[in-house]
């Protein structure tokens, strides 16, 4: 019987012993379950502030392309304008042109106009 006692007390400490363990172990298994549960929390909180952030920065690329595209019909726009002037200029320069021979032609004509008038009016007064 004491023999019997013996053996329950120690299978009963080995027992004790396994069961501390185990406590133990889950314990510590809670701990890092419960880590990372907060990981996870954490993950996903980023996860949605960088969402957040890609958001704002797609809508951030919409605006600066649709602000491209005006920038870029105002440019086409203002090009056109310039080649119109451009071309103008280049009529005005040539009406201009014509119209310098047209005054060269004609203070030729003055001229000798004025030179046959100068002769008229010696040979009338003499």
């Amino acid at each position: 019987l004491k023999r019997e006692i013996a053996t329950f007390k120690s299978e009963l400490a080995t027992k004790d012993s396994a069961l501390v363990k185990e406590n133990f172990d889950c314990r510590k298994e809670r701990a890092q379950k419960e880590m990372l549960v907060d990981e996870v929390a954490r993950l996903k909180k980023m996860i949605l502030s960088n969402e957040d952030n890609i958001k704002t920065l797609e809508l951030d690329v919409r605006q600066m392309n649709s602000t491209i595209r005006k920038l870029d019909e105002t440019a086409l726009l203002q090009r056109k304008e310039y080649d119109q002037i451009i071309y103008e200029r280049d009529i005005l320069g040539t009406q201009l042109i014509r119209r310098n021979d047209e005054l060269a032609l004609l203070y030729e004509k003055v001229k000798i106009l004025q030179g046959i008038l100068r002769r008229g009016e010696l040979q009338y007064n003499s």
